[in-house]
């Protein structure tokens, strides 16, 4: 059984990298006096990320700490680079850091609002607030609230909140190789991180002041976390769980319900029962179907407390569902405006094209943005790209069903709530990025399965999917044990 104290002992401390952390310790303490808030935070952020993401590996992933490592200090340092660009170059244009999106703005704005009347001794409830200030979003949001802390504690630069998403992002590229490892794909896991490190959309993000960076961690963090406990007691697997339901609860309550419904589910629908031994697809169609009751059951509550409360609206949940999705159906990329959701029939014959739509959008046809712009080089490579993740889910599938099953389930529950809910393919695409990583892993165990396979006809060996070479697709047959006890 693992404890913290066991996993810290054999940490590699005689490596490159932990001179580097050693000097940039030094360097901030000994600057601390000299600095503003201004700059002092963002420094504390980017340096104490480094120890985070050191002191992540050192407790989940000793014997790869060095390739590891590399890997989130290179991702940590290019979205740190390409935020502080970014923001750089839109505050010297029009003083504002925020230029992609609409959203990352107004959360801005409202939360540097908030903030200074903190700092006037003004602390006000959210409805207080709204009586003397209209938000840019209409509306006041939990994330409205984040950014007024980071603000307070942290001083007006924007700079705080954009190295906190890059550090969540680079903390997920580490829960990406850990989740590969779960499941015995140690080689396809380092491909699947660099690509995650690399991955354009997940940049994008990491350097805007949204929400989603915090939700892919989460989302990684969750699933993770449950593939090791499943195994057994796991400290850090019970902290990253407990942070998963933190960042959802506060951020995207809605996942958080379909996490709750997942947990029990997927234990129950992945054990030996003899009436749904080999009966896998059945399985996790069951599983879905059930997770879909909660979560109804969580947006039925919802609308309940707006009767009660005297909030207009219909009382039918599918009514509900149809009018939330029609008044976000605006702008040039708007999919599907009038499409009725009004009945559980109209819902399932949508749902096969919206989940489509959700999965391969935004099409080279659909740019209509600048972030749709930078989106098209990504999505023409994922076209090229999917084969592999074909295979590579494929050959998961028949060797590590039980973790297959958790992943198929959060990303189709995830891609059906947004097909549902998100009308606009700007949206989409953002909102796709909270189950991307996943992708990324089925392609990269794809493309090790086509290297081993071109392998073994290199070396005159019949080509099968798990033979030959296994230094590439993984011993699937082998189990976690061996890397963590």
């Amino acid at each position: 059984m693992n404890t913290l104290a066991q996993s810290l002992q054999g940490t590699p401390c005689e490596t490159k990298q932990y001179w580097i952390i050693l000097t940039l310790i030094s360097a901030c303490l000994g600057a601390i006096p000299l600095m503003p808030l201004e700059i002092l935070c963002p420094l504390t952020i980017i340096v104490g990320g480094i120890l985070l993401g050191a002191l992540f590996i050192g407790t989940t992933a000793r014997e790869e700490f060095d390739k590891v490592f590399t890997v989130f200090f290179v991702t940590f340092l290019l979205k740190v680079i390409l935020a502080t660009g970014l923001a750089t170059l839109s505050l010297a244009d029009d003083g504002d850091a925020f230029f992609l999106s609409r959203d990352d703005a107004a959360y801005s704005i409202d939360g540097e609002w908030i903030a200074r009347m903190w700092n006037m001794g003004y602390f006000l409830s959210r409805s207080e607030i709204l009586t003397v200030y209209m938000p840019w979003n209409g509306s006041l949001g939990n994330y409205d609230f984040w950014n007024a802390k980071i603000y307070y504690f942290c001083g007006y630069s924007p700079f705080s909140l954009l190295y906190l998403n890059c550090l969540a992002v680079s903390l997920a590229v580490i829960l990406v190789y850990l989740i590969c490892r779960e499941m015995g794909l140690k080689k396809a896991g380092i491909i699947a991180a660099w690509l995650t490190a690399f991955c354009p959309s997940l940049n994008l993000w990491a350097t805007q002041n949204l929400k989603d960076p915090f939700l892919i961690l989460a989302t990684l963090a969750g699933v993770w976390s449950l593939m090791r406990l499943r195994r057994g007691f796991h400290f850090v697997a019970c902290i990253m769980l407990g942070v998963a339901g933190i960042l959802l609860f506060y951020f995207r309550l809605p996942l958080l319900a379909l996490f709750m419904a997942v947990i029990p589910l997927w234990l129950f629908f992945t054990s030996d029962i003899w009436f749904l031994h080999k009966r896998r697809w059945i399985k996790v169609f069951l599983l879905c179907a059930l997770i879909a009751f909660p979560f109804m059951n969580v947006i039925r509550a919802r609308i309940s407390i707006h009767h009660i409360l005297g909030i207009p609206g219909d009382t039918n949940i599918f009514h509900w569902i149809d009018f939330n999705r029609s008044v976000r159906a605006y702008g040039a990329t708007a999919f599907m405006p009038d499409v009725d959701l009004s009945s559980p029939l109209a819902i399932l014959k949508f749902l096969p094209v919206g989940m489509f739509v959700a999965i391969f959008s935004p099409f080279p046809w659909q740019l209509g943005s600048s972030r749709q712009i930078v989106s098209a080089p990504e999505m023409l490579l994922v076209y090229l790209l999917f084969p592999y993740a074909i295979a590579g889910i494929s050959y998961i599938w028949k060797n590590r069903y039980r973790e297959t099953a958790l992943i198929a389930a959060v990303m189709l529950t995830t891609f059906s709530f947004i097909a549902l809910f998100d009308a606009n393919i700007g949206t989409m695409f953002r909102h796709k990025s909270i189950v991307f990583p996943f992708i990324i892993i089925f392609i990269a165990q794809g493309y090790c399965l086509k290297k081993e396979e071109a392998l073994a006809e290199k070396k005159g060996v019949c080509a099968q999917p798990g033979r030959g070479d296994t230094s590439y697709a993984g011993d699937i047959s082998e189990t976690c044990d061996t890397y963590e006890q």
